[in-house]
């Protein structure tokens, strides 16, 4: 497919129409029960300017629950200049690096994949029809992240940390969304992954 799968798509929505868009990112501990999940996710009503959200989750299973948090600043702080694929806030998104914060969260982080994206959808012409109203890949299926997360109270150093970095977005968000990603397997390298 020929398509760049990180190219933001909301600056490109006219005035009176409405959509979504989300990159996100997972991250887990190859030694500890800890992982990340940030998403910088934009939506637009129909009308009215586009607007860009954060949202961080950081999962301990040894901990009470997760530490979730979810900032949306005013309409102006969102682009996607030229070099990054979303830009919410003092947050941004560009190949090979994600940093922002979100309320108490903050991360600064550095990943490199080594594999093809995956395309979901099995046509491109798919990803540029009205139908379906949600489309999705996943630019990175196999990636690598270091750096640095804070987030309720401690300090995380992520060190070649296995995750992925995803992309959807639409004219209409899924009603209901079951997501998995896994890496990790054991006897399998680093090139072994799930995504569905």
């Amino acid at each position: 497919m020929a398509e760049d799968p990180t190219q933001a798509r909301f600056p490109d929505l006219e005035q009176g129409d409405g959509g979504y868009e989300s990159w996100y990112l997972k991250a887990c501990s190859p030694e500890e029960p800890i992982g990340v999940w940030i998403r910088y996710t934009t939506h637009k009503r129909r009308g009215e300017p586009a607007r860009g959200s954060l949202w961080f989750t950081l999962f301990d299973t040894r901990a009470e629950g997760p530490y979730a948090a979810k900032v949306t600043p005013p309409a102006e702080q969102l682009g996607a200049p030229q070099g990054e694929w979303v830009h919410i806030g003092d947050s941004l998104l560009r190949a090979g690096r994600a940093s922002g914060s979100a309320l108490e969260a903050s991360w600064d982080l550095h990943f490199e994949g080594t594999g093809e994206p995956l395309w979901h959808l099995p046509r491109s012409w798919m990803y540029r029809a009205p139908l379906p109203k949600t489309k999705l890949l996943t630019p990175e299926p196999e990636a690598t992240f270091s750096g640095t997360v804070r987030a309720g109270g401690r300090e995380l150093e992520l060190r070649d940390w296995p995750g992925m970095v995803g992309h959807n977005w639409g004219a209409q968000h899924a009603e209901r969304w079951i997501w998995m990603h896994g890496t990790g397997f054991d006897g399998r390298g680093g090139d072994t992954w799930l995504d569905a």
